[in-house]
């Protein structure tokens, strides 16, 4: 007898966020929840319909490197179920899923995410997805995200994220 593993075509990313999703306000939504479990105390949202960007940006805990990668590379993570509540605030988290980052797509062809931890305060880390690219890239494990870390320049903790052509943003700014 044979085991065979498992495999995901790529295209699930596209499933999982616009089509589960669906409508653009639920994929905002899901940017200003995911604020709420960070323990973000203040939350922005700007519209800029001249360069068709949308900016989210909180002053919640942020993410580290290893969280980012344990966690929002992590399609379908269930630590928020796990965890059951926030960090400093003790709030009940209200993700449950592990997809509804993926709702961004709806808002971002690109998305640039920044965030600094307030775990790793000197350091902002810096990620950009470009989802065509993901959703074409075959199977999901070949699908590419580039992070880069630099020093966070006086820089709050939060998350920001960004989008080309349709911009969303999520995070301290």
């Amino acid at each position: 007898m044979r085991l065979l593993k498992f495999t995901v075509d790529s295209a699930l990313l596209e499933e999982l966020g616009e089509r589960l999703v669906g409508k653009p306000y639920i994929a905002l939504a899901e940017l200003v929840k995911n604020a709420y479990d960070a323990d973000a105390g203040r939350v922005t949202i700007k519209f800029n319909l001249g360069k068709n960007r949308v900016v989210v940006a909180d002053d919640g805990s942020g993410m580290t490197f290893g969280e980012f990668r344990s966690f929002w590379m992590c399609v379908g993570s269930t630590h928020k179920q796990q965890q059951k509540l926030s960090g400093r605030l003790e709030r009940p988290m209200t993700g449950s899923k592990g997809v509804g980052r993926l709702a961004v797509q709806l808002l971002a062809e690109e998305l640039v995410i920044q965030t600094v931890s307030i775990k790793t305060p000197s350091k902002k880390l810096t990620a950009r997805v470009r989802w065509r690219e993901a959703v074409k890239a075959g199977s999901l494990t070949e699908a590419r995200v580039h992070v880069s870390q630099s020093a966070a320049d006086g820089t709050t903790p939060g998350t920001i994220a960004t989008r080309k052509s349709n911009v969303m943003a999520s995070g301290a700014e």
